[in-house]
């Protein structure tokens, strides 16, 4: 929990708690960009149709920063074979996302047996 608020710091847009709460001031998401699936913590995410790996293969995400993430953005997705069964995992990173920017991220995929992607982790910094 104490990472997560700490993670939180650098984004804008918060909600404040309603009368009552005992909660913390969470993101609250805009009007996303069609296709964009929110992650929270300021970002939002949808899977690029095409890669362009270069050599080797890859998922890419495209990222949308609806808060600011001045040190970037870090994306973690397990590497599934085709029975479901996680075989590995793949990262990436974009740069600094001002308010409103969008980036890619790419995740190389190293393992002969995998046929998909499950995102586990979504942080703006």
């Amino acid at each position: 929990m104490a990472a997560s608020l700490l993670l939180l710091t650098g984004c804008s847009n918060f909600a404040e708690p309603g009368p009552g709460s005992t909660g913390t001031p969470t993101l609250s998401p805009p009007d996303l960009p069609k296709g964009f699936k929110d992650r929270g913590d300021g970002v939002a995410t949808r899977f690029v149709d095409e890669e362009q790996c270069g050599q080797g293969r890859c998922s890419q995400m495209e990222i949308y920063a609806y808060g600011s993430c001045p040190s970037g953005v870090y994306v973690r997705a397990d590497t599934m074979d085709e029975s479901g069964a996680v075989v590995g995992f793949s990262n990436g990173f974009t740069g600094a996302l001002a308010k409103g920017d969008k980036a890619i991220a790419t995740l190389p995929i190293h393992e002969d047996a995998a046929t998909d992607v499950r995102i586990t982790k979504v942080n703006c910094h």
